[in-house]
């Protein structure tokens, strides 16, 4: 089965690339060979704060790269729902300890949680924690999982107008099909998002042995208005890059992409068999903005 990850570019410093290469071409009359041609692109996808090429570099080792939820675009998300102990109690010492915008009663637990987590340490931080995140209870088990938790995410559609505007910068990115593997380590999670109007209810604690496929269930729900993407996740303990079996089998170059050339080089530097990988470009945009995706050779591409 092939899901799909999108990769966008640094769009600012890209297109200053792109605009010296022109800049260059059109000053020389003898500017014919292609690799000086995309001198400044290129050395613009060498920079090791090259995004795009970290990830495209992970993908390539048969791994994923793991985000922290922090940084996804949609605040609503990701944020884990569960009962501590005392929460007017809570909400209460935070107020005192580090203080609040408002209210404490006005904030939301999240809201006030985060809070906790970002701005106690020591013994403050210690005492909070156990009085009201007891060892062993859904609460303490919720709020460590939130501190390290991974997610790689993923959609099962790789022609999707809004997907490219959105996740590969205006559609200058690519985008990359990933094969996985019939059964994920025990350590991974393949989630898919569901759609909802409402957010989940909170986690309660019911005694030992709690599950925390519970907890995954609960960050791979998002609200009706992202269901265009068909997104499926990874859900990982750690925000570190992770081995985990996928093979890219499929590389779809935005209409606006450049990359044909340097995406073929650091492929084949990185030794990955390109006659596994098959290449498309989107060709066309119809009336009804559906895409039109073309299939080309790797030898098309100088």
């Amino acid at each position: 089965m092939c899901y799909y990850q999108y990769i966008g570019l640094d769009n600012k410093s890209y297109k200053k690339a792109l605009k010296e290469d022109r800049e260059a071409k059109s000053r020389s009359e003898t500017y014919a060979n292609k690799r000086d041609n995309r001198r400044s692109v290129d050395i613009w996808w060498q920079n090791e704060d090259n995004a795009a090429r970290k990830k495209l570099t992970t993908l390539a080792n048969s791994s994923l790269y793991f985000s922290d939820p922090e940084d996804f675009n949609d605040p609503s998300e990701v944020q884990l729902r569960y009962e501590i102990n005392d929460e007017t109690g809570f909400r209460q010492e935070i107020q005192k300890a580090i203080g609040l915008f408002a209210p404490p009663d006005r904030f939301p637990l999240n809201a006030v949680i985060n809070r906790f987590k970002n701005h106690t340490t020591g013994s403050l931080r210690s005492r909070l924690l156990n009085t009201h995140f007891p060892e062993g209870s859904s609460a303490r088990i919720c709020f460590e999982a939130e501190e390290s938790l991974g997610i790689s995410c993923l959609s099962k559609k790789r022609d999707d107008f809004l997907m490219w505007s959105h996740y590969a910068s205006g559609h200058t990115g690519f985008c990359v099909g990933l094969a996985f593997p019939k059964n994920l380590r025990h350590d991974y999670s393949l989630e898919e998002v569901k759609y909802k109007c409402r957010m989940p209810a909170p986690i309660k604690y019911q005694g030992t042995g709690f599950d925390i496929k519970r907890l995954y269930k609960q960050v791979s729900i998002k609200h009706n208005d992202w269901k265009y993407e068909n997104e499926f996740r990874v859900i990982s303990t750690s925000r570190k890059d992770q081995e985990v079996g996928t093979k890219i089998s499929e590389i779809i170059l935005g209409s606006r992409c450049m990359l044909a050339t340097v995406l073929k080089r650091h492929l084949s530097e990185a030794k990955v068999d390109l006659d596994s990988i098959n290449l498309f470009y989107v060709s066309k945009l119809n009336q009804d903005y559906s895409l039109n995706l073309s299939e080309i050779t790797w030898e098309d591409v100088t």
